[in-house]
C-alpha cells in the first residue's frame, strides 16, 4: 500500500491509497471512493468526523484511535475492523457488516446501528450509550464488559438462525427475536 498525506492550501488534509490504479481519497470530512476491494487499509488516528463512506468496502481496516463522529456507513462492509479506542459517537452504522469487529474501548453512544451485522464483534468497555441496536444481529457479540447497554436496547436487537451473544453485562438477557433479514453486502 502507498499512502501519502500532505496539507493542502486550504489547510484540510488529504489521503491518497493506491493499488492496482484504485483510489481511496479523503479531502477534509469529504471522501471520494472507487468501487473497489481492498485489505486492510490503515486509517488509524484519521479524522473522518461527518465523512460520508456509504456502501464502502473497507475490510481489515484499522480505525483505532479515529474520529469518526457524525460518519456515514450506511451499508458498508467493516468485518474484521479495528474500531479499538475510537470515537463513533454519532455514527450511522445502518445496515453494514460489522461481524468480528473490534470495538474494545471505543465509543458509540447515540451510534444508529439499526440492522447492522454485529456477530462475533468484541465491545470490551465500549460505550453504548443510546446506540440503537434495533434489528442488529448479535449472534456471538461479546458484550460482557460494555458501558450503557440496556435491556431495553437489547430487545430490540435479534439473533440469526438461534445464536445467542457470547457474553452480556450481569444481569442482563439476550434477545429473543430471530432476526428477520439475510445479511448480504
Amino acid at each position: 500500500m502507498n499512502w501519502s498525506t500532505r496539507k493542502t492550501d486550504n489547510g484540510k488534509i488529504r489521503v491518497i491509497w493506491k493499488r492496482f490504479l484504485l483510489a481511496l481519497i479523503f479531502i477534509g470530512t469529504t471522501a471520494l471512493i472507487c468501487k473497489c476491494a481492498y485489505i486492510g487499509p490503515d486509517l488509524s488516528k484519521a479524522d473522518l468526523s461527518g465523512a460520508n463512506l456509504t456502501r464502502a468496502d473497507l475490510y481489515r481496516a484499522d480505525f483505532s484511535g479515529a474520529n469518526l463522529s457524525d460518519a456515514n456507513f450506511t451499508f458498508a462492509d467493516l468485518s474484521f475492523a479495528d474500531f479499538s479506542h475510537t470515537n463513533l459517537n454519532g455514527t450511522k452504522l445502518a445496515g453494514a457488516d460489522l461481524s468480528y469487529a473490534d470495538f474494545s474501548q471505543a465509543n458509540l453512544s447515540d451510534a444508529d446501528l439499526t440492522g447492522a451485522d454485529l456477530s462475533n464483534a468484541l465491545f470490551s468497555q465500549a460505550n453504548l450509550t443510546g446506540a440503537n441496536l434495533r434489528e442488529t444481529n448479535i449472534s456471538g457479540a461479546d458484550f460482557a464488559s460494555a458501558i450503557g447497554l440496556s435491556q431495553g436496547m437489547l430487545n430490540l436487537a435479534c439473533l440469526f438462525k438461534g445464536g445467542q451473544p457470547d457474553e452480556l453485562p450481569k444481569g442482563l438477557i439476550s434477545p429473543k427475536r430471530p432476526c428477520q433479514r439475510t445479511w448480504r453486502y
